[in-house]
């Protein structure tokens, strides 16, 4: 199976160095010095222990220089990925399918609107990585992995039961889910307490779980997003949100979300497919959001970057 990868970032660079180390063909899409690096001495994927593994794959910031793919994997942010799918659209030339792993539960609709029905995985990252250096990804944390399946959430039909079987025989942790709908809403949910509230209030967890207020301001967004995925229709057990309060219970007081880190790099925010999603689903639903709402007012006004 042909691996490309548009966005050769944490997790992108994390699944091109796995996969194409266990013998598979992948391609990365890459940029500016990281891209440089790639092409100069490979892309490097450093772990825990002192572990290291590099690999000489083919990059390119225009997708029309690499080949089409089986499998198309978008490791992109939410706002970068209508300009993603328009690049890739080489990539995709060939009948290949696409894998999203992007936060947020948009994604697959958008990309079978640009390249049709069933063509388009759901998926969500449970593994954390980021670019430490040009060309050299780190690993943050234990691996959970990458969940994904077809629109119907199932992993045992194609091409998810080779994709999974790839993934898995290269050391990139592809757990078994029953309904991969329901690990997309679950990080969605929990991600509207945390993500939102760590950026909208300039904090780590450690503040939402010891600031009453934060604290009860957190379980509001929790517990709002449960009610927009209820109505959407989203295969979500009825207790997700008391699952994802107690787990958020366990977190390290050190975590932020990545739209914290980006709202105080001055770098564009995902909002509008996060926070603003949920809000507009529940406009939509007619569910009440009124916390989820306000968040969004606050950090509207950096959305593009500084």
């Amino acid at each position: 199976m042909k691996v490309a990868i548009v966005g050769a970032g944490g997790i992108g660079g994390y699944l091109a160095v796995r996969l194409a180390a266990a013998g598979n063909p992948v391609s990365v899409v890459a940029r500016g010095a990281h891209l440089e690096a790639i092409r100069a001495q490979g892309l490097t994927l450093e772990e825990a222990g002192g572990r290291a593994a590099t690999v000489k794959i083919p990059a390119a910031t225009d997708p029309a220089e690499l080949e089409p793919a089986d499998l198309v994997i978008f490791a992109v942010k939410g706002h970068q990925l209508d300009a993603a799918m328009e690049m890739a659209r080489p990539l995709m030339a060939g009948g290949g399918v696409a894998l999203p792993i992007l936060n947020g539960v948009t994604a697959t609709p958008r990309l079978e609107a640009v390249f049709g029905e069933g063509r388009a995985l759901i998926g969500t990252a449970l593994v954390s990585a980021e670019i430490v250096r040009p060309g050299v990804i780190g690993k943050l944390d234990s691996e959970t992995g990458i969940v994904f399946g077809d629109r119907e959430g199932r992993q045992d039909t194609e091409p998810t039961a080779s994709a999974r079987a790839m993934f898995l025989a290269a050391g990139a942790p592809a757990p078994a889910s029953p309904d991969v709908r329901v690990d997309l809403w679950r990080k969605m949910i929990a991600w509207n307490g945390t993500g939102t509230l760590t950026a909208a209030a300039r904090c780590t967890v450690h503040e939402l779980q010891t600031v009453p207020e934060l604290r009860a301001l957190y379980e509001t967004l929790v517990r709002e997003a449960q009610a927009v995925a209820l109505a959407s229709g989203a295969p979500v057990p009825a207790d997700t949100a008391e699952a994802v309060i107690a787990r958020f219970e366990k977190m390290s007081g050190k975590i932020r979300s990545s739209m914290a880190a980006d709202l105080e790099a001055g770098r564009p925010l995902e909002l509008d497919h996060m926070t603003g999603a949920v809000a507009r689903m529940g406009r939509e639903l007619g569910v009440p959001t009124p916390s989820t709402a306000a968040m969004y007012a606050i950090l509207l006004p950096h959305r593009d970057g500084r």
